[in-house]
């Protein structure tokens, strides 16, 4: 079914061509130029008249496409889910029909009890056929969208089910607004693989974005506790020097690190940025981050407050945050790697999988295994 969409205020059409190994996105323009995608490709082909063209969608200059693909398989989304609510109003229209069939045919039947003249007999048999087609409709209607349904519905339990299930010791324990993102990342993650459209080239940026809202959450309940043991505590002194250099109400994976320790290991970001990492980029991916003279002689009279915080705040965060180098490195490369979903054009599937690895434990894309911040603090 072609379907027509809007992108940057011009109509475009798309339509699926699915066969039994793939599916092949096409999409046209008003002057009849064709992008013609196949899914978990990263090229594409532009048929402009007789030219044909090879476009590599990774390259940056092609983003604008990368961003219409999207947009155009988003399109048949929503074309999928409004067919199934006019299949759903064409039922209950079909019921309606149904119930005036029955009311015609009684009313025929109850004027003429014995004698039916052959006219309003022929009427009659007429009704009875149109009543049996609308049952038959409706039935396959009804069993259509049963279908539909049960394979959306299916979908969506399975993936709640196979989160809470990998949390199922610290499900429990964690925050509403918790469990929430990572279900809703688990979903965007699912959906990246499913759809192929884009999927190799970075469309994993909604679920990188959920995911890492989780220790982002973490770190701004850390600090707003540590600011308010300063208070209780009256060391005025450290908080008009967190006040002083505008330090105060920062609660962001970036500064939480340096409350905890002076140096910690990170991603190289040259290396993070690429779109895939050969055997020789794993080896490169990690640096020690060390502090500058200046930041070290500003944090160090903060930190040992910050340690005498951590031994007195009892809650699940004080044992981990006392694994000073681990926390600070979990945190930083979350920072790294939750700064590229938000703001650069692609976040990959390898950059997907080291997030949850460092959030949520299991195997990263060259088969580290991580225990994950999650189950270092709940479990």
């Amino acid at each position: 079914m072609t379907i027509t969409f809007q992108f940057n205020r011009r109509l475009y059409s798309c339509h699926l061509v699915k066969t039994d190994n793939t599916s092949v996105l096409k999409i046209k323009n008003e002057k009849g130029e064709l992008l013609t995608v196949t899914k978990g490709c990263p090229t594409a082909t532009k048929t402009k008249g007789k030219v044909v063209e090879t476009i590599d969608l990774r390259e940056r200059r092609h983003l604008n496409l990368f961003n219409l693909i999207r947009m155009a398989v988003i399109s048949l989304e929503v074309d999928e889910k409004n067919s199934l609510l006019q299949e759903k109003d064409k039922s209950i229209s079909n019921l309606e029909k149904q119930l005036h069939i029955l009311q015609e045919r009684n009313e025929i039947i109850s004027q003429q009890n014995s004698h039916i003249p052959k006219e309003l007999g022929r009427r009659l048999m007429i009704l009875e056929e149109e009543l049996e087609k609308k049952r038959k409709e409706n039935q396959d209607l009804q069993t259509k969208m049963q279908q539909m349904a049960a394979e959306d519905d299916s979908s969506e339990l399975n993936i709640t089910e196979a989160v809470k299930s990998s949390f199922a010791k610290i499900w429990s324990r964690l925050h509403e607004n918790d469990q929430r993102d990572l279900l809703l990342s688990a979903r965007h993650f699912h959906r990246s693989e499913s759809r192929g459209f884009g999927a190799m080239l970075g469309d994993y940026k909604e679920a990188g974005m959920r995911l890492s809202a989780v220790p982002e959450r973490m770190v701004r309940v850390i600090t707003k506790n540590f600011y308010h043991y300063l208070e209780r505590t009256s060391n005025w002194d450290v908080i008009n020097l967190l006040k002083e250099n505008n330090k105060l109400g920062k609660e962001t994976l970036g500064a939480l690190p340096r409350l905890i320790t002076d140096q910690w290991y990170t991603f190289d970001e040259k290396v993070l940025k690429k779109e895939a990492l050969t055997e020789q980029d794993y080896n490169n991916l990690f640096k020690i981050k060390k502090l500058t003279e200046e930041e070290s002689q500003f944090y160090l009279p903060i930190r040992d407050h910050f340690a005498r915080f951590v031994t007195v705040w009892q809650t699940p965060f004080s044992q981990w945050l006392k694994q000073t180098t681990l926390a600070a490195s979990s945190l930083d490369k979350i920072r790294l790697l939750r700064n590229l979903a938000i703001h650069e054009d692609a976040f990959y599937r390898w950059q997907y999988l080291e997030l949850r690895a460092i959030v949520c434990g299991g195997q990263t894309s060259d088969d580290r295994v991580e225990k994950g911040i999650l189950f270092d603090i709940y479990g």
